[in-house]
């Protein structure tokens, strides 16, 4: 039975689709009177003989009797052929409808509504509650008013009659045939109604001009409840010229694709909530009214003032072209920020009072972050909240890879300030705040010296140091390991251009609470000209957004190591807070080249991802000579690029150094005039996560190891966790799978500090109560050693690579240029050709790994023969046939320009389309796909590939999912594939009628 009852009602949820689908192309359930079209000139609306109705359209008050019965509503249809302009009067007394359509059709005239009195009012008010499957009977415009700007092209279609939104969602669009294609210009008032009353623009085809005044009364008198809405729905740009007035609340623009420009010195004095993005076009855009929320803010003129007081519950972001100063009060209310992402040269300005939070709960401390790409100019007073009869502490957060200049003084906020990104500059000692600096990332300094003020070494910046601390003066704690990132500063140190030639000693005295940090440059970089005497024997460099140069000969010497760190690398951001290194050094201890996690998500950087650090050389030799990157042995050991990038830019050169590859993957970049060989035919170093000691204990005892209720599921007193990567598989002698999951796998999931990780599965209460340690183990994660650089010669890498001794690693190359690898490799990862060359000289490709090559690369298969491989894709494209490929000319079976040398690869796996829908996995969505569906109907859960969001066993979501992706298919399928139509949406509506009547009828006479 439950079966019978299920199936059931997926037949009748089938029907009502395909019912949808069939009265798609028909407008139903509307009553439209068509405006005679021989009428043109001055014309009224209330004369019945005007329209091809009884009675001119009209239906006022108008309420629904009964929600299970579907009654046509009234519409006026004035987008007819007309041969000259017309203005429409709507008389003396209002007209209601629930439809109107706008626009001449013989030529391009205007169509005005007037008015010498009455208003033009919107409702439907035709709700739809008929849940007959049977007999589906939608109401019009699923119960919202339309408005239609139609005509054909050159059509001038205007509303100067006051308007009335009344309850009423009134959508400015196209439905079936009545298609919005023109813009649509109000210069009447518009009034909002009690209830929920919007106008809204859905079309992207047109824009909706306000010209009119617009008046928002405190109609809804319940707190939080909107008065009135403009452009909620989108898409569509909506441009509002008129005066915007009244104290009640109203909503602007809806999602990122909704636009709002707000033109006119408006009076309104309630609240506006913006949601969607805003255009400030005037310094009066928000008259006085208090700002919600925020979306999206952008100005049109360099010297825009807003003076409203904001306040905002989620990020907000500073865009566009223009410069933006916000003088009123400013505040947070969830542990949001504002993200900067103005151009270069452009900057957004606090100039107003900034609290870090608007209405805490009491004991709660909440931060409000600056983020993005831009330039922050803060010269309001900083403080915990604005309102300071609760002045509870909060703090500032700085994040992404902009800029932020805190100018202004006696900034009064009590809590710490936590830096993982930027270049945070204050201006002076006057700008800093009360209480501590938490540096993890970026850059952080004093205008007028960081280190050393105004660049005199008998003047410490005592005032500034003595907000930071280094590793051995962190908060303690019973465990007596690191809790946090936090708890220490070991982010960059922004050096002035008046200490660039400044000696520095970081092992003792006044400088030592800042010896775990890296010297870095602002954003413009610097050269760095001094001398450093390291603590713990280790040169420490990089940190922001600039990149800080080392031009020395030997300026980094003797038995000390080289730490490139603190850059702000991922994705396609390359280069931030790097370190450049143009002469040639001594020093015979190790190169590290390494990020950072980063604690919370930021612009760019999801929460825990790892931001890497580009070190950039002139000059490589062989090891124990002297070089870019030291003088120390070839040995791997030596050289390790963890997450990050070495980069060659030099005239070319050879080096039989090797390096090390990190747990997160490692990048060489050969962008030098000349290029860059490694010609030692030794093995690379694959890092892998060693076993450790580690506590694991039950948070019912937490007051004895610093483990809380809240991170029971950390492990602690960890040695390093430098090594270790979310996803690493983590085992120990008191780690147990959860109940909850069958995975069967414990997970790291982040990496809490230098100390401690914290894992996927719980931990009892009560176990190990004596927090004794034991030995942990890992498993390592995939990784990918990459290849790159734009330099063109023959870039050359000889040494060999593996795999880790527990994880797989895949080779790519990206950038314009080319690398031959010599090697007879043993990875078994994936070969992936981003862009320009890689040329193999020896088939050694995996048999299960898989070759991806782009629109932008080659690869040679210089070698003879044919090397087995697992899937190929080309240009993005799954290759659905089995078979040799090789360059034109090659013989393969299949020849693409995507191939040279005289090498062929031979696949043996067929990839997934990744063709959401399509379950046969031939490359098109269609009615074989549904024969699949039908046929696992009930199977367990990843029966079906292709299969996206449809966790749970197979059933209606895998058929909603066939549905929305029907007629779908990849460029490159098979013939049958590729030259399959999209059906046109009867076709499919019939199709799903004859499914849901063989569905019916099948699962009302189960089989016995």
């Amino acid at each position: 039975m439950p079966t019978i009852m299920r199936s059931t009602s997926l037949a009748r949820s089938l029907t009502v689709v395909a019912a949808s689908l069939i009265c798609l192309e028909a407008t139903a359930q509307i009553t439209e009177s068509d405006w005679n079209d021989s009428l043109t000139g001055n014309q009224l609306w209330q004369i019945d003989g005007n329209w091809s109705t009884p009675a001119f359209p009209d239906d006022p008050g108008r309420a629904d009797p009964s929600e299970e019965v579907i009654s046509p509503v009234i519409g006026a249809n004035l987008s007819v052929g007309l041969g000259a302009d017309l203005n429409l009067d709507v008389g003396a007394t209002d007209v209601t409808v629930a439809s109107l359509r706008l626009g001449g059709t013989a030529g391009p005239v205007t169509t005005t509504i007037s008015s010498t009195g009455g208003r033009l009012v919107f409702e439907n008010y035709e709700l739809n509650n008929n849940l007959d499957p049977e007999n589906v009977i939608p109401s019009f415009n699923s119960s919202q008013a339309l408005l239609v700007s139609g005509g054909v092209p050159g059509s001038t279609n205007v509303i100067s009659a006051p308007i009335l939104i009344n309850n009423e969602r009134v959508e400015i669009k196209s439905l079936d045939d009545f298609v919005t294609t023109n813009d649509l210009t109000i210069t009447g008032s518009i009034t909002f109604g009690a209830g929920t009353s919007q106008l809204n623009l859905a079309t992207s085809d047109a824009e909706l001009h306000i010209n009119g005044d617009v008046v928002v009364t405190n109609v809804n008198t319940e707190d939080g409840v909107a008065d009135g809405g403009i452009n909620r729905s989108g898409p569509g740009t909506v441009r509002i010229n008129g005066i915007i007035s009244g104290d009640g609340r109203l909503e602007l623009g809806g999602g990122d694709d909704t636009t709002t420009v707000l033109s006119g010195a408006n009076t309104i004095s309630g609240t506006v909530v913006a949601w969607g993005p805003i255009v400030l076009d005037n310094d009066l855009a928000f008259g006085t009214a208090v700002i919600r929320r925020g979306g999206v803010m952008s100005s049109t003129d360099d010297n825009r003032t807003i003076n409203n007081e904001w306040a905002f519950s989620d990020y907000v972001t500073i865009a566009g072209e223009h410069s933006l100063d916000w003088a009123g009060g400013l505040t947070q209310k969830n542990s949001r920020g504002i993200v900067n992402q103005l151009p270069a040269g452009k900057t957004f300005t606090v100039s107003g009072q900034i609290g870090a939070d608007g209405d805490p709960p009491e004991g709660t401390k909440r931060e409000l972050y600056f983020d993005g790409s831009g330039e922050t100019i803060v010269s309001g007073e900083m403080k915990n909240r604005i309102d300071e009869l609760e002045n509870e502490p909060q703090s500032f957060g700085f994040r992404g890879t902009g800029t932020v200049r805190i100018t202004g003084v006696n900034n009064s906020y009590s809590e710490a300030s936590y830096i993982e990104g930027a270049n945070v500059h204050f201006a002076s000692n006057d700008s800093l705040p009360i209480a501590e600096i938490r540096s993890i990332a970026g850059s952080v300094g004093v205008d007028t010296g960081t280190l050393y003020v105004a660049g005199d070494p008998n003047t410490v910046n005592s005032a500034f140091i003595a907000k930071l601390n280094n590793r051995s003066q962190r908060p303690l704690t019973p465990a007596g390991d690191v809790v946090w990132f936090f708890d220490y500063d070991h982010g960059g140190l922004m050096l002035t251009a008046a200490e660039a030639d400044a000696d520095f000693d970081f092992t003792s005295g006044d400088l030592s609470p800042v010896s775990d940090m890296s010297l870095a440059g602002g954003a413009n970089g610097i050269t760095y000209t001094g001398s450093v005497t390291p603590a713990d024997s280790t040169y420490r460099f990089g940190g922001g957004t600039g990149e800080i140069t080392l031009p020395g000969t030997n300026q980094l010497t003797g038995a000390n190591k080289l730490v490139a760190t603190n850059g702000l690398d991922s994705g396609t951001l390359r280069g931030l807070g790097g370190v450049r290194i143009t002469g040639t050094n001594d020093y015979t201890g190790a190169t590290l080249i390494e990020g950072n996690t980063l604690s919370s998500r930021s612009a760019g950087f999801q929460s825990g991802s790892y931001a890497g650090t580009t070190l950039t050389v002139l000059d490589l030799a062989d090891g124990g000579q002297t070089s870019g990157i030291g003088a120390s042995s070839s040995d791997a050991s030596n050289l390790i690029v963890q997450g990050s990038t070495l980069r060659y830019e030099g005239n070319g050169d050879a080096t039989d150094r090797l390096f090390t590859i990190g747990t997160r993957g490692a990048t060489i970049d050969s962008s030098g005039s000349g290029p860059l060989i490694f010609s030692s035919t030794g093995a690379l170093t694959i890092d892998t996560a060693e076993d450790r000691s580690g506590v694991v204990s039950g948070p019912a005892f937490g007051f004895q190891t610093g483990v809380t209720q809240a991170s029971s599921s950390v492990a602690y007193n960890i040695g390093d966790t430098s090594d270790l990567v979310p996803g690493m598989q983590i085992s120990g002698s008191f780690l147990t799978e959860s109940g909850s999951d069958d995975d069967e796998v414990i997970t790291i999931v982040k990496i809490q500090s230098p100390t401690r990780v914290q894992f996927s599965d719980p931990v009892g209460p009560f176990v190990n109560f004596a927090a004794a340690a034991s030995t942990l183990s890992f498993v390592d994660v995939e990784r990918t050693f990459t290849l790159a650089g734009d330099n063109t010669g023959d870039n050359v890498l000889n040494p060999t690579i593996s795999d880790s001794a527990t994880g797989v690693v895949n080779l790519a190359k990206s950038g314009s240029g080319k690398w031959i690898v010599n090697g007879i490799n043993t990875y078994s990862g994936d070969t992936i050709v981003e862009d320009g060359v890689l040329s193999i000289t020896n088939s050694y490709l995996s048999d299960t790994g898989n070759v991806e090559v782009g629109g932008g690369g080659l690869f040679d298969l210089d070698f003879a023969g044919t090397d087995t491989i697992g899937a190929l894709y080309l240009d993005g494209i799954p290759q659905l046939t089995l078979g040799t490929f090789g360059g034109i000319g090659s013989g393969a079976d299949f020849e693409s320009s995507h191939f040279s040398g005289s090498g062929l690869l031979g696949t043996t796996a067929i990839p997934n389309t990744q063709l959401a829908g399509d379950f046969n996995n031939d490359g098109v969505v269609n009615a074989a796909d549904y024969t699949v569906w039908r046929d696992n109907e009930g199977a367990a859960e990843g029966t079906l590939v292709n299969a996206p969001g449809t966790p749970g066993v197979i059933g209606s979501d895998h058929y909603d999912l066939w549905v929305s992706n029907y007629g779908a298919t990849i460029f490159g399928a098979a013939s049958s594939a590729a030259s399959a139509a999209v059906p046109e949406p009867g076709a499919l509506a019939l199709f799903l009628a004859a499914i849901a009547t063989s569905l019916t009828n099948r699962w009302r006479h189960p089989t016995a």
